[in-house]
């Protein structure tokens, strides 16, 4: 996506040291926050989340979630540029909310 407002993260180019995570953390809620304070509409996608150093985000619940749809979406001979938001808000939420710990 070429847009100033979609932020793309690839979790191993640009977090690769587990032992920087004080500086990751920094350096990812300035890049949130100048993001967002040019569009409050800003998305942020984190590619390969799951291999993020432990703590830089909250949390992946919605990962293995994410991945079973998208799975299911290609077996049915769908284009993954077809799934929308809507595809995934209702199961995201539920895989919020029943985490242990979480909305509970």
């Amino acid at each position: 996506m070429r847009s100033n407002f979609v932020h793309h993260i690839v979790a191993t180019a640009e977090y690769p040291d587990k032992e920087k995570i004080n500086e990751y953390k920094q350096q990812l809620r300035e890049r949130i926050l100048n993001g967002v304070s040019k569009c409050n509409r800003a998305m942020f996608i984190f590619d390969e989340a799951d291999k993020l150093p432990e703590k830089l985000l909250g949390n992946n619940h919605g990962g293995k979630s994410i991945a079973k749809l998208a799975l299911s979406h290609h077996q049915a001979g769908s284009a993954r540029e077809d799934l929308t938001l809507n595809n995934f808000e209702r199961m995201l939420m539920e895989a919020a909310y029943n985490k242990p710990g979480k909305c509970q």
